[in-house]
């Protein structure tokens, strides 16, 4: 009975802490959430799906960061990108991001890497937020949320800002650098002031097809060569078994 009091008077304890912690973070993570922005989903320009750190990394390398360098995520999501960013290359970074959720928890981020003097989150609308006052800006948008804010991010490049698009390209601008991450995740640079780059033509439906057909065979043919080896394996067990049983 003394034990489970104990457990649970340390189980409570813990969570006090936690909340305590929480309520401190929200506190001193200088996030400050307009309750003019409420849940529209025409001004989202994508769902929280986090930027893997080796795209982060390609990104912030093809962009080439470097000292005296302002960089501006929009949809800055939990704030991964903007904490790699002040943390690596010392850079001031600002993120913005429309839901409230996702500003506090990369406004938290920010206050528990130390990087408040750097660092800052805001909760505003990418649609209508001022982005032509930076040098560099990442994106990790859809299509539809590209198609949005194209025009905005065409003005900024032609300005001589240098843009980072992961996964989805903005195809009214010349790529000026191209990289895959892990093969498959690829990471579009723009550039006014480099000369633009040729892209590979993209796999035809065909190829693909082509190509996951021949991926199946290879597949189906590991199968049946793992069961091969596994029934030539039981058979040889059994026939050693027989040989020490008639011994």
């Amino acid at each position: 009975m003394q034990a489970a009091l104990g457990f649970a008077a340390v189980a409570g304890g813990v969570t006090a802490l936690v909340r305590w912690r929480r309520r401190c973070f929200e506190r001193d993570s200088f996030i400050d959430i307009d309750p003019s922005l409420g849940p529209n989903d025409d001004a989202k320009l994508a769902p929280f799906l986090p930027t893997s750190q080796a795209g982060i990394d390609k990104a912030l390398e093809v962009l080439g960061v470097g000292p005296g360098d302002t960089l501006l995520d929009l949809g800055c999501g939990d704030g991964r990108v903007i904490v790699t960013a002040a943390e690596r290359y010392g850079i001031t970074c600002v993120g913005v991001e429309y839901d409230p959720r996702f500003a506090r928890r990369a406004a938290q981020r920010v206050a528990a890497h130390a990087l408040r003097s750097r660092v800052t989150v805001l909760h505003a609308d990418a649609l209508t937020f001022d982005i032509d006052k930076y040098s560099v800006i990442f994106i990790f948008l859809t299509p539809s949320g590209i198609d949005k804010i194209g025009d905005r991010l065409v003005e900024a490049y032609h300005k001589g800002v240098r843009i980072a698009a992961y996964m989805f390209r903005l195809f009214n601008l010349p790529v000026a650098a191209h990289e895959q991450v892990r093969g498959k995740c690829p990471v579009y640079m723009y550039d006014k002031s480099k000369p633009s780059y040729v892209l590979p033509p993209p796999i035809s439906t065909a190829d693909k097809s082509q190509r996951l057909v021949a991926k199946a065979r290879r597949a189906a043919m590991a199968r049946m060569v793992a069961k091969m080896r596994a029934a030539k394996a039981k058979a040889d067990a059994s026939k050693e078994g027989g040989k020490r049983g008639g011994r």
